[in-house]
């Protein structure tokens, strides 16, 4: 029965990442050309984004009926130049196909292994991790550990925005841009984080018993952006500076603003003194609740 069941959910998890076709984007991305060019680093490519260079390159020639050593040794058209087909190797469109076939599975596989959530992600969003892949290649796509992280944790609009910062975002910024634009728009918000913070739901916290969804802010790169970020308790009051106070009663942040927030007051001991919680009437003082930070996240620049 364990077996029968893990195999339904394999089965389940295959048909749905075949429902996703990134195909589209990534032609759009890459275009599409018979004959061989030289591509932005003047590496030998070929079709929708093909490396000549790639080592398994001849045996994958083969497998589509096609002579490698002819393609790589024969003459180079321009990359904004319509291939020649009289004058110069071209493939067939079904070999093109069939070699872009070959370098999805790669694409995907490789993306599988970056995002563990993968089979479980939208197909907007999927097929936008699958082109990152086919572009960065597997080695490449690992680096952008952030970013896997906020987009895993479905905050869907931080793992957007870390991605416009990027090094990759400056050197394909048209490509880039797109694809962070359909990261920020997300799937939605889904177990183990159910909860919508916000109408877009831009990020996604645990359950309203678990945690509460606070204002903050996160900064890639050096630059800053405004977010939705999840303090790990509920009904918390949310401060400034990313922190807020871990129990319902405890809702006066201190110190007060501009301050970074360090404990959290009551109520009934409303007034921030010497790290403590002061009670005007009486004088009486009480020790603070150390206050919490919100999106508990180690952050790596990309």
């Amino acid at each position: 029965m364990i077996l029968l069941s893990l195999s339904l959910i394999t089965l389940f998890q295959s048909f749905q990442a075949e429902q996703c076709d990134p195909k589209p984007m990534i032609i759009r991305h890459e275009g599409k050309k018979p004959c061989v060019y030289l591509d932005t680093k003047n590496i030998k490519t070929i079709g929708v984004g093909y490396n000549m260079q790639n080592k398994d390159a001849p045996e994958v020639f083969d497998s589509i009926g096609a002579d490698y050593n002819k393609f790589e040794n024969g003459p180079v058209t321009r990359w904004n130049v319509p291939c020649n087909c009289s004058s110069v190797p071209c493939l067939t469109e079904e070999q093109i196909d069939e070699l872009l076939d070959i370098s999805l599975k790669t694409a995907i596989a490789d993306a599988r292994k970056v995002i563990t959530t993968f089979d479980g992600l939208c197909c907007p969003v999927q097929n936008v991790m699958v082109d990152m892949s086919f572009t960065l290649g597997g080695s490449g796509f690992a680096q952008f550990t952030t970013f896997a992280k906020l987009l895993t944790s479905q905050y869907w609009k931080a793992a957007g925005d870390d991605l416009t910062v990027s090094l990759w975002c400056k050197q394909a910024t048209a490509r880039c841009m797109e694809d962070a634009n359909f990261v920020r728009e997300g799937c939605g918000c889904s177990q183990p984080y159910p909860q919508a913070c916000g109408s877009q739901a831009s990020s996604c916290c645990g359950s309203e018993e678990q945690q509460t969804c606070c204002e903050g802010t996160l900064t890639f790169q050096g630059k800053t952006f405004e977010e939705q970020l999840c303090c790990p308790y509920a009904n918390a009051t949310c401060c400034q500076h990313n922190t807020c106070c871990t129990e319902a009663i405890y809702t006066v942040c201190c110190p007060p603003p501009p301050a970074v927030p360090t404990y959290c007051c009551t109520a009934e001991f409303p007034v921030c003194k010497d790290g403590g919680c002061y009670r005007a009437r009486d004088g009486h003082v009480i020790e603070g609740k150390p206050a919490a930070r919100a999106l508990p996240l180690t952050q790596t620049e990309n």
